[in-house]
């Protein structure tokens, strides 16, 4: 198992480190929040799977397709904030293997999930970027604008703020938990989400040994690392509101994080 480390533990993601190798190996157990319609995307991935060997071990994966789409659905689903190699892992898909690519099944799966102006947004940017061959079929582009240059401006940013500490991410919370909020249907699911969202371990999080005590230390890790991020937070209000006018880097990475969801929220697809 890889080391918690600074970020908080999770229930829906595992990841696996073979010493030996320097690899590590994902789990993944649901859908990421920003993708519409879960069950469909569960259901072509089970449909359309395809098998690797791990050691000896056969496991499904998701087609290439599927795949892109999961990749892209993972940097909105941290606005972005995410290391260099997510989108070297996108840009290798797009290079060794685009010539196996049914790009009219990635149109119709990027309407179908939301996910095709953010799709568009990162092509755009990976072809500037890192001089990604123009594919011509990538489908069109129906942001306004100037989006892409404003995304792309944001983008270079945070990418040079990675090594900075992050602050509490009020509005990214929120804007993911009206994402998940409107892709149930129904009270029933909704509520459902909401305890969830909010007791993790309430829908039957395990442990090895006594469960109890697993939900317990998983509660109690969860809170202590949102109070370090809080109490580091406070330390760096706007000075409007404390008296602190030295230039943050911190800051500067929250914010530039911020405009990316305003330009996400700008491009989105409407429902």
């Amino acid at each position: 198992m890889l080391d918690v480390g600074t970020d908080p533990e999770i229930t829906h993601h595992l990841a696996m480190h073979q010493p030996a190798s320097g690899s590590i190996l994902e789990f993944h157990f649901m859908p990421y929040e920003v993708i519409q319609n879960h069950a469909k995307f569960m259901q072509l991935a089970l449909d359309r799977r395809e098998w690797v060997d791990v050691g000896g071990t056969q496991f499904p994966v998701l087609c290439l397709e599927m795949e892109l789409l999961f990749n892209i659905a993972h940097l909105i689903q941290h606005q972005f904030d995410v290391s260099l190699k997510h989108y070297l892992d996108i840009a290798g898909v797009l290079i060794f293997s685009g010539g196996l690519l049914r790009w009219n099944k990635i149109e119709m799966l990027l309407r179908d999930f939301g996910l095709e102006q953010a799709f568009s947004l990162t092509m755009g940017f990976l072809t500037r970027m890192i001089h990604l061959p123009q594919i011509s079929q990538t489908p069109p582009l129906n942001h306004k604008e100037g989006a892409q240059r404003e995304f792309g401006v944001s983008l270079r940013e945070l990418l040079a703020l990675l090594d900075e500490d992050r602050l509490l991410d009020v509005r990214g919370v929120i804007w993911r938990f009206r994402i998940a909020l409107g892709n149930r249907e129904g009270f029933g699911d909704k509520f459902a989400y909401v305890v969830k969202a909010l007791l993790p371990f309430s829908g039957g999080l395990t442990n090895t040994g006594n469960r109890s005590f697993g939900n317990a230390r998983y509660f109690l890790r969860q809170c202590l690392f949102y109070f370090r991020r809080l109490f580091f937070t406070l330390g760096h209000l706007p000075k409007e509101i404390l008296s602190n006018e030295q230039h943050s880097l911190a800051k500067e990475r929250a914010a530039t994080k911020n405009r990316i969801i305003r330009q996400l929220q700008r491009t989105a697809r409407p429902r």
